[in-house]
């Protein structure tokens, strides 16, 4: 809790953390849902607790472990921990903030898509691009690829009029994004098209006071 706190500059309630899907304990996860069955090994499982912070997946099934630690004593920076049940290729490990999407709205839908929670979270709490906004998703690809994340997203709730907010990590340069801009503007109806750096950090995983918003439309 203190490093999340600090993080991201925002005290959060335990009813903060509930309603963001941030888990704090594997094993209370595990326990509080009677699952008795790891999916890792005894002992990675009990690293996976001590020195990570969790993103519950868009459909509750993985739990995208961070490791905190500034020498990575998991191995890797993130895991994605498969809840219960058997693998299935075609899941998705995203995490995702919950909103409430009217698709009956006249209001195009607003994806904002990071890479990492941490970032997805900076952005949403810490910009005014936030909670504020009505009918728009915010999610972290965790892995995935930006367009695979749109497009799943965007099939899954039939949405087809959206504008692109891009949360960008800072070496990740803007030809990126014309190529991605280019893979979806015949499949959607894309009104807008945003690439957001942040001048002060290598991305939006931060406090306010640690971002600074720099723009590139696309479109």
């Amino acid at each position: 809790m203190d490093y999340i706190n600090r993080r991201l500059g925002y005290h959060f309630t335990e009813q903060d953390l509930s309603d963001l899907k941030i888990q704090l304990s594997l094993f209370d996860l595990l326990e509080v849902n009677d699952i008795q069955t790891l999916s890792v090994r005894q002992n990675y499982a009990q690293m996976l607790n001590a020195y990570c912070i969790g993103f519950l997946s868009i459909y509750n099934d993985y739990l995208v472990c961070r490791d905190i630690t500034p020498d990575r004593k998991t191995g890797m920076r993130y895991y994605t921990y498969r809840i219960s049940g058997q693998l299935n290729p075609d899941d998705i490990k995203i995490y995702s903030i919950p909103r409430e999407i009217d698709i009956m709205s006249p209001r195009s839908t607003e994806i904002n898509v990071a890479e990492g929670p941490f970032s997805i979270l900076g952005a949403y709490i810490n910009t005014d691009y936030g909670n504020t906004r009505p009918n728009s998703v915010w999610l972290a690809n965790c892995g995935s690829q930006y367009e695979n994340t749109i497009m799943r997203i965007c099939k899954q709730y039939g949405l087809l009029k959206v504008r692109i907010n891009i949360w960008s990590d800072s070496e990740i340069k803007l030809s990126a994004y014309k190529k991605l801009y280019n893979q979806l503007k015949n499949r959607l109806d894309i009104r807008s098209f945003t690439v957001l750096y942040n001048d002060k950090k290598e991305d939006f995983g931060y406090d306010a006071e640690h971002i600074r918003i720099q723009l590139a439309t696309i479109k």
